[in-house]
């Protein structure tokens, strides 16, 4: 008997802020002796950029189920490969579950399950057909748009 419970929690942030400007100023003053004044040019060109952004990125996954594997094989220093399977279905919504990987013996408990996080080279694969999955499922033309984008 496998116990599965497998808790992930992961949080990622980013923030960006990035500004620039330049300013180019010139002038000119010329006089030609009349008596209406020097003639006068002024040139200015100025440039700004300001770029700002943010990012967060928060997941967060509880596992809590059990399962039976058998023992594919024995590896030459004892430890067990395993696998297990189980599908249930509820009200038309089929939950495949399947699980995969070494186990120590030490790591068994007296009543002869070992907890999924004390499995090596955990696989763990839970999948799900049915009406609720279909909802979830963004459509055709959404899919489409993220192929381009």
């Amino acid at each position: 008997m496998v116990l599965i419970i497998e808790d992930t929690k992961a949080d990622n942030s980013a923030s960006t802020t990035e500004g620039r400007s330049t300013d180019l100023d010139a002038g000119f003053d010329l006089s030609t002796g009349s008596e209406s004044g020097p003639t006068k040019i002024d040139l200015g060109i100025g440039s700004g950029n300001d770029f700002r952004a943010r990012g967060k990125n928060s997941r967060s996954e509880r596992i809590r189920s059990r399962l039976s594997a058998k023992v594919e094989s024995v590896e030459d220093n004892g430890n067990l490969n395993i696998k297990g399977e189980r599908t249930t279905k509820i009200n038309g919504e089929t939950q495949k579950i399947m699980i995969s990987g070494i186990v120590r013996v030490v790591d068994i408990q007296p009543d002869n399950s070992v907890l999924s996080y004390n499995i090596m080279d955990l696989t763990l694969t839970i999948e799900g057909e049915g009406n609720i999955t279909e909802i979830q499922e963004p459509g055709l033309i959404t899919k489409f748009l993220r192929m381009l984008f």
